[in-house]
């Protein structure tokens, strides 16, 4: 499926959604935004938040960090 990332790019995207207005990019790495794991703000902040509030503390410091990888 990768035919579905095809506007993905490494560098900041620019304004062709309407090129009369002065639209910027208000994080870096906006060019992956789309992409599982995108990294702009709003989806890292989004990730931190949802595992936050997902994860469960173990008994030990091993047992509590297993659980992400």
């Amino acid at each position: 499926q990768l035919n579905n990332y095809q506007s993905l790019s490494p560098r900041q995207p620019e304004n062709t959604f309407a090129p009369g207005l002065e639209l910027q990019s208000y994080s870096r790495g906006m060019g992956a935004l789309g992409l599982p794991g995108d990294l702009s703000s709003a989806s890292r902040f989004t990730k931190v938040a949802f595992t936050k509030m997902n994860s469960r503390s173990g008994d030990s410091e091993l047992e509590s960090v297993s659980q992400f990888f």
